[in-house]
């Protein structure tokens, strides 16, 4: 009927959207990709998912602590990347136990989960986040942070695709920001 087809419609103009984001990310990278670009790209995914945020934390060397390096906000949405510098990974258990472990995080209503500490989820609860999907960072097997997009004014319904096409980008990202550690560490050396 009328609405499977609709719904069809959407599916391809998703596919489309992100489609073109990767295509236009690989093309970066093979030119010469800068952090000017990763912000280009975390304003196409806040755009598509009409989000308040989207963002990368990566860990350091180590992985004691999250430093939120990367963020854009929509118009009224309060940027919190300079408070969320140097959080120790011991104070969000059981989100650290998700991205170490690989799987995604997803909220269509922001709520404690099982395991979950107050302090992870007042974290959350004072950014103003009402929902939120993040998924790791990972390179030739190590987890180097996690990406995700914050909805701030309402709930969500995540779909297969959604998760799947953040984490595609997430791919891409992840090889981006490997490239430029590499290349820091050629040029610290």
């Amino acid at each position: 009927g009328l609405i499977t087809h609709l719904a069809q419609l959407k599916q391809i103009g998703v596919f489309n959207k992100i489609s073109g984001l990767l295509l236009g990310t690989f093309t970066k990278i093979e030119q010469n990709f800068h952090s000017e670009d990763i912000y280009e790209i975390l304003k196409d995914i806040l755009a598509f998912y009409r989000a308040g945020r989207a963002y990368i934390f990566e860990t350091d060397e180590e992985n004691h602590f999250y430093n939120c390096t990367y963020e854009v906000v929509a118009e009224g949405v309060k940027a919190e990347i300079n408070k969320l510098q140097e959080i120790p990974v011991d104070f969000m258990p059981w989100w650290t136990s998700q991205i170490l472990g690989k799987k995604p995080i997803l909220f269509e209503t922001l709520k404690p989960m099982p395991g979950m500490g107050q302090g992870e989820y007042e974290v959350l609860s004072r950014q103003g986040i009402k929902a939120l999907m993040a998924t790791p960072l990972v390179v030739n097997d190590h987890v180097y942070g996690f990406m995700g997009v914050d909805l701030v004014d309402g709930s969500a319904s995540w779909s297969d695709e959604d998760y799947r096409w953040l984490s595609s980008l997430a791919n891409v990202i992840s090889i981006c920001l490997e490239l430029r550690r590499a290349k820091e560490k050629v040029i610290f050396e």
